[in-house]
């Protein structure tokens, strides 16, 4: 327990640094960039407690080697060149936030949009802890996957792998093991499978993916616009109901949304090049958290290669070089994500039926058969239509602002927001194709993907309303 507890706290620790090391914070130390530092090394720290325990599990290592491989990490952070300040505007201090809402003693717009942020934020996390406490352990996907997972980690010693024996009722493959490794590695620290344990987990990557938006928002100056996302994010039910119930997909947003986050900050010459390994990193977790987490990272990547030849105006030569130098810090960032899950895949478990060669034919008739996707087409739309009570009322919020207030952008944000809008419609068209995949079973799989899927791009959805629009509240008397 000892060794454990020094293991974690050592990485923590080092994590902190490394964003410092890498002057992520920018030239001052202001709440908001202490904030994100603090909660992205939390979650990259959580990623690799948990890629460690699973690949000590696998190789019989015990708990002193990985901490040899945490040391060498270490030293790795340690001696990482401190990187120069890009952003010459400073780090925004708390009264900046403060005083133009209570500045005036009249009652304004921006008053009355802290007032409904504020209300939005209690009610819903109202909800959101009664759910979480009612249910400790999560509904049907969380008890039967990641939390049974992590038990047989935490009980079963060298027989973990048990977990995924045909002779369960639940046992599919398709979820690999960031949550329940760190789950169990948590249980072995405090010597019991407390339920406390998963619902403070439940509650960190739901509240730290709303704050996230909140904060990157107030970082690039747009107060207005980070309390309108807020109310955004809060006046979705789904998205506690969800959390409440320790579905996967809140952990994997939270991943999601940092790395696109960073990659928003390196293409606007915000943060330097270094923050590209920690967008991979995120990429390589997501891919960690859930099978479709890779084809998420790899969309990403995909949609950011085409931007540059739509976005540079120069030699085919050149524009391959830029791709190159900056999709290899994301590749390298990915590694312990990748390493994981690979393990998981070719060790672990069977082959995937999408890869099962005896099927082959099978799923071209589906991908031929137009009936089979108008079929799905139609499924989705009913689906759109039965979200309804959650969705529709921040979608016209969004509309009516967008529509109002639609801000002029630079080339620099016009080149990463639609490398980030294309990376959002190449998921939608793979996340379509994999349902005609699916043929009669699609169905089900829309209504349990399909909100989900949403759900995982939402903070997303929301960080680029927050990004295109102006509000221009001003205080009047």
């Amino acid at each position: 327990m000892t060794i454990d507890l020094f293991f974690g706290i050592l990485l923590f620790s080092l994590m902190t640094y490394g964003l410092k090391r890498l002057n992520f914070i920018g030239s001052k130390n202001g709440i908001i960039d202490n904030s994100i530092e603090i909660i992205t090394s939390i979650g990259i720290s959580i990623g690799i407690i948990s890629v460690l325990f699973f690949i000590s599990l696998i190789s019989n290592f015990n708990n002193q080697i990985c901490l040899v491989l945490i040391l060498i990490v270490s030293l790795i952070i340690f001696l990482l060149p401190k990187c120069p300040n890009i952003n010459k505007q400073g780090a925004v201090q708390l009264n900046t936030l403060v005083k133009p809402i209570f500045g005036r003693s009249s009652f304004n717009l921006r008053t009355l949009l802290l007032i409904c942020a504020t209300l939005a934020f209690v009610i819903t996390n109202m909800y959101f802890l009664l759910q979480a406490f009612t249910h400790p352990v999560g509904d049907f996907d969380a008890i039967m996957i990641y939390n049974l997972r992590a038990n047989f980690l935490f009980y079963c010693g060298s027989d973990w792998h048990l977990a995924f024996s045909p002779l369960l009722f639940w046992s599919n493959l398709d979820y690999p093991l960031l949550v329940p490794c760190f789950t169990a590695w948590v249980w072995r620290l405090l010597n019991n499978n407390l339920d406390i344990v998963i619902i403070i987990q439940a509650i960190f990557f739901a509240e730290a993916t709303i704050s996230l938006v909140f904060l990157a928002l107030l970082k690039l100056k747009k107060n207005d616009e980070a309390y309108l996302a807020i109310l955004g994010m809060y006046t979705i039910p789904f998205y506690f109901f969800i959390t409440g119930n320790k579905y996967i997909d809140v952990y994997l947003s939270f991943y999601l949304f940092v790395a696109v986050m960073f990659l928003y900050f390196y293409d606007t010459k915000i943060l330097p090049k270094s923050v590209l390994i920690l967008a991979g990193i995120m990429l390589g977790f997501t891919a960690w958290i859930k099978n479709e987490g890779l084809y998420i990272a790899l969309s990403i990547i995909l949609s950011r290669a085409l931007s540059v030849f739509l976005y540079r105006k120069k030699s085919l030569k050149q524009n391959f070089v830029v791709i190159f130098n900056e999709s290899i810090p994301i590749i390298i960032g990915m590694i312990p994500g990748m390493i994981a899950l690979l393990l998981f895949k070719f060790k672990i478990t069977s082959h995937n039926w999408l890869f099962d060669t005896q099927s082959n034919f099978s799923l071209f008739m589906l991908l031929t058969d137009f009936h089979n996707w108008s079929k799905v087409l139609f499924y989705m739309f009913i689906l759109i239509i039965n979200f309804g009570d959650w969705i529709v009322s921040p979608i016209l919020l969004m509309i009516f602002c967008f529509v109002l207030s639609k801000r002029k952008l630079n080339k620099l944000e016009q080149k990463s927001l639609f490398s980030i809008w294309l990376s959002i419609i190449i998921i939608l068209c793979i996340e379509i194709l994999i349902f005609v995949l699916c043929g009669d079973t699609a169905l089900t799989r829309i209504a349990f993907s399909g909100p989900r899927l949403i759900l995982q791009l939402w903070p997303i959805f929301m960080f680029l309303f927050g990004l295109q629009v102006d509000l221009k509240l001003k205080n009047t008397n």
